[in-house]
């Protein structure tokens, strides 16, 4: 049974108007999460007699986000941060796959291919030890994104909130433990906020690295769906991204620099033309 101080605090946190609007913009994120996890349906890497299906890791990610929710309406913060915690790391880690995979395929330098090969494997012996900044550093040197990170510091961002959130995981004060809820205050709609935005900024940087180096992993179906009924493709519609992708970076537009949306114009092969 619920403890009920913690009843008390989602009583407040849900029938709050401010509160209860970020709550439920959580739970659009999570559906957000669910179509992403189910358009990477078939998008499965094999290696040697082992295979990792994406989709898979991005259905654990969300249900890591739908427990970060369920936390958060109950103002445990410190627990929506750890939580929160994992679920940038499991993020991170599909791009990382797909990295690695890019690497293999186009026969890049055969020691940063080894070396990501090795971890791989250690994950799939479950004796994956390596620290989240090390397997974004790597993704960026691999996918020769260093001066994209220069220009716009996101690196420098995702180590920003990896500190954040450590303040809650380890406890490092009395005002990053759980506590009772009195009433929704400014601090709890802050702290409300800043789980809503490290989620966003941590999908938001997720998907401009896909757009850039795994374009066809946000692209529309029209392609195939016209080449499925017989019909000849629209023209330039193989370019299209996915609506519900469009949607939510039209959603939160504010949170990407006007030079970086202008940068993804240039460099993806996506039409980012509706979007922006």
């Amino acid at each position: 049974m619920e403890d009920n101080l913690l009843k008390l605090n989602k009583i407040k946190i849900t029938n709050d108007k401010q509160s209860g609007e970020i709550i439920a913009e959580l739970k659009y994120i999570s559906s957000f999460l669910n179509n992403l996890a189910f358009s990477f349906f078939g998008k499965t890497f094999v290696f040697g007699k082992k295979t990792i299906e994406c989709s898979r890791l991005l259905y654990s990610v969300n249900y890591t986000l739908e427990n970060v929710i369920k936390c958060s309406v109950r103002y445990c913060i410190s627990d929506s941060m750890t939580l929160l915690r994992k679920f940038k790391d499991d993020l991170w880690f599909v791009l990382y796959v797909l990295t690695y995979k890019g690497i293999f395929e186009n026969n890049f330098d055969s020691r940063k291919k080894n070396e990501m090969r090795r971890k791989i494997d250690a994950w799939f012996d479950n004796e994956l030890y390596i620290k989240a900044s090390s397997v974004i550093k790597e993704i960026f040197g691999a996918n020769d994104l260093d001066e994209l990170d220069a220009e716009y510091g996101i690196k420098t961002a995702l180590s920003e909130m990896a500190n954040k959130m450590d303040n809650y995981v380890h406890s490092n004060g009395l005002i990053f433990y759980n506590s009772v809820l009195f009433n929704v205050d400014e601090k709890v709609i802050g702290d409300l906020n800043s789980i809503k935005t490290i989620l966003i900024d941590n999908i938001l940087f997720f998907l401009i690295i896909l757009a850039l180096q795994f374009p066809y992993c946000l692209s529309s179906s029209d392609y195939e769906d016209y080449s499925d009924m017989g019909a000849k493709p629209q023209l330039g519609c193989q370019y299209w991204i996915a609506p519900y992708i469009e949607e939510f970076f039209k959603k939160y537009e504010e949170h990407i620099d006007k030079n970086l949306k202008a940068f993804l114009k240039k460099e993806s092969c996506l039409d980012f033309s509706d979007i922006w």
